[in-house]
């Protein structure tokens, strides 16, 4: 693993430079240092889990495509589905090496030693999706997962996927969080743990990847994996079940271990650009099924990162300033009204949104400068039928960070992702710099529809501004359903420096006491394994990742 890791950091050095190479290179090794897979289960947990009678007990068929898999592998992944602690399951491999080999030996005798598993010598390879719909036809479980050749499943992996189908039953689709293995299958690292779903970001990277379960009937009803997106079938197999999907469910653990070898994509990404590119094809084909009109390219220098731009035709906003602190640089030319509030004022700023005509409303800190371009990125945003409102990157007069995503929860009550850091850092899996969906955007740069301004009694004047904002996100969320998104590829400037916000204690207090209930349930869109005492996306203790366990 240590020469996979030299030549990505090599790779990474070139394309970026010393600075982001750096930063990367020191989270990596904090990281590190603060992941320790868990050892194996105890025996006494492994026999518990082994004779746990669940009131449902789905069979889960393990879709498995083959070609000329190196023994080693091919008999690490069997053992692992073959160890799993929940026993009603079937392992499907469908082997696209089409000629007699010692896979077929191998899988034989484990058949012979275990019925549970089923096999397939196809006539000829049919390429990944090809070779992957012929497992799909051998299954007959209620849920179908799926797993590469060579890759690993946690022995507690489908114990947990039906745990969580018995406390709710209308789950459709569900995925856990993942990690890496070397080439020995001993050594992890790389952990992802991932939020709940998060329709943006997943439109900007297939972050659900493994392991993943869905029912046999939607899995049936996507027609199965399409060899035009070879490389990506399973990011459009990914897409087109969640569409079909009514709940979509995510497990934060790591019961999943990818292989980091030079011909995989883990190892080494560049090596299949192709599957980057029909990357693309999934994203815009989403798109056309679901009657959004979009411009989709590759994100500048991160494998398998998409920027979408949402097509709309300009219409008028209003822009709401605040503040006494202009800056000189800012000249937007994006067809808009404009209104000046001397300081953060709720009242003012509702009695502006009820007297202007326009529709979307952006309210802009009088320090911040934004590009046209931005504010169409923006506009574009709180335009679709299931977002209410969108926020920038925001970075101050040195380019340090403020706002680079929300995290309900952190230091108590809410704090903002990598405060603080250099505008090299891209963050924790590109999270500072690609859009997702949070549960609220900066006041300083917030895009509105006004259309759901009124049902939640708007902005208050009970917090302070950013906490007011935050408030109004997370009003408009839980009462309307809509989405907040983070337009992390709109990035703001202030012509000041800004200092973290420190709050009162009543204020603080008076926070929790409206969402206190909300805090402690966590925030969907971060993960409880990364760390609320700070807001850079570390760990927490290894200790307490064993027990998440």
């Amino acid at each position: 693993m240590l020469k996979q890791e030299i030549m990505r950091g090599y790779s990474y050095l070139k394309n970026k430079g010393i600075e982001s190479t750096i930063i990367k290179a020191k989270r990596h090794i904090k990281e590190q240092a603060s992941y320790h897979r868990r050892p194996a289960l105890d025996v006494s947990i492994l026999e518990k889990q082994r004779s746990r009678q669940f009131g449902y007990s789905p069979l889960i068929s393990i879709i498995v495509p083959l070609y000329k898999t190196p023994e080693n592998f091919l008999r690490a992944m069997i053992d692992s589905v073959r160890e799993q602690t929940y026993t009603n399951w079937e392992l499907c491999l469908a082997d696209g090496t089409a000629v007699e080999s010692n896979i077929s030996e191998i899988v034989r005798q484990y058949k012979k030693e275990d019925s549970r598993i089923k096999y397939r010598l196809l006539e000829s390879n049919e390429g990944i999706s090809g070779n992957t719909n012929a497992g799909l036809k051998m299954a007959t479980g209620e849920f179908i997962g799926l797993a590469d050749h060579d890759d690993i499943l946690a022995p507690d992996a489908l114990y947990e996927i039906v745990r969580e189908l018995n406390k709710n039953p209308h789950i459709d689709t569900i995925y856990t969080d993942e990690d890496k293995t070397d080439m020995s299958g001993k050594v992890f690292s790389m952990p992802h743990f991932k939020p709940d779903y998060n329709p943006d970001y997943f439109m900007a990277n297939n972050y659900i990847c493994h392991f993943f379960v869905t029912k046999r009937e939607i899995a049936l009803a996507t027609g199965g994996f399409d060899s035009r997106y070879d490389g990506a079938q399973d990011y459009d197999f990914i897409c087109r079940c969640i569409e079909n999907s009514d709940v979509v469910h995510h497990i934060p653990k790591v019961l999943y271990h990818w292989r980091c070898h030079n011909d995989s994509t883990a190892g080494r990404p560049e090596s299949k650009l192709y599957a980057y590119e029909n990357g693309i094809k999934v994203i815009e084909d989403h798109y056309k099924r679901c009657g959004i009109r979009a411009d989709v390219s590759m994100y500048p220098d991160a494998y398998g990162y998409y920027r979408t731009r949402y097509q709309c035709e300009d219409t008028k906003i209003t822009v709401i300033y605040t503040g006494t602190d202009k800056n000189e640089e800012r000249d937007i030319k994006y067809p808009h009204d404009e209104y000046y509030v001397d300081e953060f004022s709720p009242a003012k700023i509702g009695s502006i949104i009820e007297q202007q005509e326009n529709r979307y409303v952006l309210l802009l800190d009088n320090s911040m400068y934004i590009t046209d371009e931005g504010v169409r990125n923006l506009v574009a945003n709180v335009m679709r039928e299931d977002v209410a409102i969108a926020g920038g990157r925001i970075y101050d007069k040195r380019r340090k960070l403020v706002y680079g995503g929300l995290v309900l929860g952190a230091k108590g009550f809410f704090g903002y992702s990598f405060e603080g850091t250099s505008i090299k850092d891209r963050g924790y899996y590109l999270r500072i710099c690609v859009p997702q969906n949070t549960m609220g955007v900066d006041v300083r740069c917030m895009m509105i529809d006004t259309e759901y301004y009124d049902k939640v009694a708007g902005l208050t004047d009970e917090f302070p501004a950013s906490m007011s904002g935050v408030d109004y996100c997370m009003k408009v969320i839980f009462t309307t359903g809509k989405l907040v998104t983070y337009a992390a590829d709109t990035a703001v400037y202030s012509s000041k420096v800004i200092r973290p916000a420190i709050y009162d204690k009543d204020d603080i207090e008076r926070f929790k006491d409206v969402w206190g209930k909300r805090i402690k349930k966590g925030d969907p869109f971060y993960n409880r394994n990364l760390t609320l005492n700070k807001t850079d996306y570390s760990l927490v203790s290894a200790k307490k990742i064993r027990r998440n366990r």
